[in-house]
Protein backbone atom coordinates (compact mmCIF):
# COMPACT_ATOMS: atom_id res chain seq x y z
CA UNK A 1 0.00 0.00 0.00
CA UNK A 2 1.17 3.37 -0.79
CA UNK A 3 -0.70 6.57 -0.81
CA UNK A 4 1.20 10.63 -1.20
CA UNK A 5 -0.61 13.61 -0.37
CA UNK A 6 1.24 16.92 -1.84
CA UNK A 7 0.57 20.48 -1.18
CA UNK A 8 2.24 23.62 -2.69
CA UNK A 9 1.50 26.88 -2.00
CA UNK A 10 3.19 30.13 -2.99
CA UNK A 11 2.23 33.63 -1.00
CA UNK A 12 1.26 36.31 -3.38
CA UNK A 13 1.04 40.00 -3.06
CA UNK A 14 -2.17 40.73 -3.94
CA UNK A 15 -5.59 39.01 -2.91
CA UNK A 16 -6.74 35.69 -4.65
CA UNK A 17 -9.31 33.60 -3.81
CA UNK A 18 -9.08 31.05 -2.53
CA UNK A 19 -6.24 32.76 0.18
CA UNK A 20 -2.88 31.21 -0.05
CA UNK A 21 -0.22 30.04 2.43
CA UNK A 22 3.10 30.10 2.73
CA UNK A 23 3.31 26.69 3.23
CA UNK A 24 4.91 24.22 0.76
CA UNK A 25 4.52 20.44 1.81
CA UNK A 26 5.06 16.64 0.84
CA UNK A 27 3.69 13.74 2.96
CA UNK A 28 3.50 9.98 1.68
CA UNK A 29 2.91 6.42 3.52
CA UNK A 30 3.66 3.39 2.16
CA UNK A 31 3.70 -0.43 4.30
CA UNK A 32 4.48 -3.03 1.47
CA UNK A 33 6.32 -0.77 -0.59
CA UNK A 34 9.53 1.20 -0.13
CA UNK A 35 8.78 5.14 -0.71
CA UNK A 36 10.67 7.54 -2.14
CA UNK A 37 10.18 11.03 -3.58
CA UNK A 38 12.27 14.53 -5.03
CA UNK A 39 10.79 17.58 -3.85
CA UNK A 40 12.38 21.15 -5.06
CA UNK A 41 11.72 23.06 -1.46
CA UNK A 42 13.06 27.15 -2.38
CA UNK A 43 17.04 26.24 -4.30
CA UNK A 44 16.88 23.25 -2.88
CA UNK A 45 16.69 19.59 -4.68
CA UNK A 46 15.49 17.05 -1.38
CA UNK A 47 15.16 13.63 -1.80
CA UNK A 48 13.93 11.34 0.82
CA UNK A 49 13.47 7.56 0.89
CA UNK A 50 11.71 5.34 3.49
CA UNK A 51 11.64 1.52 3.53
CA UNK A 52 10.21 -1.81 6.55
CA UNK A 53 11.85 -4.58 6.79
CA UNK A 54 8.64 -6.30 5.18
CA UNK A 55 9.53 -4.89 1.53
CA UNK A 56 11.89 -7.24 -0.12
CA UNK A 57 15.22 -5.52 -0.39
CA UNK A 58 14.56 -3.33 2.16
CA UNK A 59 16.79 -0.02 2.30
CA UNK A 60 18.13 2.07 4.66
CA UNK A 61 16.01 5.57 5.21
CA UNK A 62 17.58 8.11 3.53
CA UNK A 63 17.73 11.78 2.90
CA UNK A 64 19.84 14.05 0.20
CA UNK A 65 19.64 17.87 0.23
CA UNK A 66 21.21 18.93 -3.19
CA UNK A 67 22.84 16.00 -3.99
CA UNK A 68 24.66 15.43 -0.46
CA UNK A 69 23.75 12.53 1.52
CA UNK A 70 22.62 14.05 5.01
CA UNK A 71 20.65 11.02 6.35
CA UNK A 72 21.03 6.88 5.55
CA UNK A 73 20.12 5.16 8.94
CA UNK A 74 19.69 1.56 9.46
CA UNK A 75 17.78 2.59 12.90
CA UNK A 76 13.98 1.78 13.59
CA UNK A 77 11.60 5.01 13.80
CA UNK A 78 11.75 8.41 12.64
CA UNK A 79 14.95 10.33 11.96
CA UNK A 80 14.02 14.12 11.23
CA UNK A 81 16.66 16.77 9.77
CA UNK A 82 16.21 20.47 9.80
CA UNK A 83 17.73 22.28 7.18
CA UNK A 84 18.34 26.06 6.64
CA UNK A 85 16.15 27.84 3.82
CA UNK A 86 19.68 27.53 2.12
CA UNK A 87 19.93 23.75 2.78
CA UNK A 88 22.65 23.80 5.19
CA UNK A 89 21.52 21.35 7.88
CA UNK A 90 20.90 22.59 11.36
CA UNK A 91 20.18 19.21 12.88
CA UNK A 92 19.67 15.44 12.77
CA UNK A 93 17.41 13.93 15.33
CA UNK A 94 16.47 10.06 15.69
CA UNK A 95 13.24 9.22 17.24
CA UNK A 96 12.47 5.57 18.09
CA UNK A 97 9.03 6.11 17.46
CA UNK A 98 8.38 2.42 16.89
CA UNK A 99 9.65 1.28 20.64
CA UNK A 100 8.96 4.54 23.13
CA UNK A 101 5.67 5.39 23.14
CA UNK A 102 6.99 9.40 24.49
CA UNK A 103 9.18 9.85 21.06
CA UNK A 104 6.30 10.65 19.09
CA UNK A 105 5.61 13.15 21.46
CA UNK A 106 9.53 14.21 21.82
CA UNK A 107 8.78 14.45 17.86
CA UNK A 108 6.21 16.60 18.15
CA UNK A 109 7.89 19.01 20.43
CA UNK A 110 10.79 19.48 17.80
CA UNK A 111 8.54 20.29 15.29
CA UNK A 112 6.45 22.78 16.95
CA UNK A 113 10.09 24.23 18.21
CA UNK A 114 11.47 24.55 14.34
CA UNK A 115 12.30 28.41 13.46
CA UNK A 116 10.00 30.20 11.38
CA UNK A 117 11.25 29.64 7.32
CA UNK A 118 13.43 26.13 7.96
CA UNK A 119 12.39 22.94 6.39
CA UNK A 120 11.99 19.68 7.68
CA UNK A 121 12.35 16.34 6.56
CA UNK A 122 11.36 13.14 8.20
CA UNK A 123 11.83 9.48 6.94
CA UNK A 124 11.32 6.25 8.40
CA UNK A 125 13.05 3.38 8.84
CA UNK A 126 11.60 -0.48 9.32
CA UNK A 127 8.60 0.74 11.97
CA UNK A 128 7.04 4.07 13.36
CA UNK A 129 3.90 5.44 14.82
CA UNK A 130 2.67 8.88 14.93
CA UNK A 131 0.25 9.71 17.78
CA UNK A 132 -2.36 12.87 17.37
CA UNK A 133 0.44 15.37 19.17
CA UNK A 134 2.71 14.33 16.26
CA UNK A 135 0.03 14.84 13.89
CA UNK A 136 -1.19 18.32 14.94
CA UNK A 137 2.66 20.01 14.57
CA UNK A 138 2.76 18.36 11.48
CA UNK A 139 -0.70 19.81 10.34
CA UNK A 140 -0.85 22.99 12.37
CA UNK A 141 2.70 23.98 11.63
CA UNK A 142 3.38 22.96 8.25
CA UNK A 143 0.08 23.03 6.67
CA UNK A 144 -0.48 19.10 6.21
CA UNK A 145 -3.93 18.26 5.74
CA UNK A 146 -3.65 14.65 6.04
CA UNK A 147 -5.26 12.91 9.40
CA UNK A 148 -3.22 9.44 9.38
CA UNK A 149 -2.10 8.58 12.43
CA UNK A 150 -0.81 4.97 13.90
CA UNK A 151 0.56 2.73 16.87
CA UNK A 152 3.35 1.09 16.76
CA UNK A 153 3.31 -0.40 13.29
CA UNK A 154 5.36 -1.44 10.26
CA UNK A 155 4.73 1.74 8.22
CA UNK A 156 6.99 3.69 6.18
CA UNK A 157 6.20 7.41 6.60
CA UNK A 158 8.14 10.68 4.88
CA UNK A 159 7.36 14.28 5.22
CA UNK A 160 8.69 17.33 3.66
CA UNK A 161 7.43 20.44 4.75
CA UNK A 162 8.73 24.70 5.37
CA UNK A 163 7.77 25.58 8.80
CA UNK A 164 5.56 28.76 8.74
Amino acid sequence: MFTSFTGSFKAGRRATYPPVSAYAWYEAFGTTATISTTQYVGPNKIYAESSTYDVPGYQNAKIQVNNVSIVDTALRGHTMAILSPTGSTISITRYDTYGDANSATSMANALNAVASGNIVVLVVFDASSLNSTARNAINSGYGSTNNNTWTSHRTSHIFIGNKD
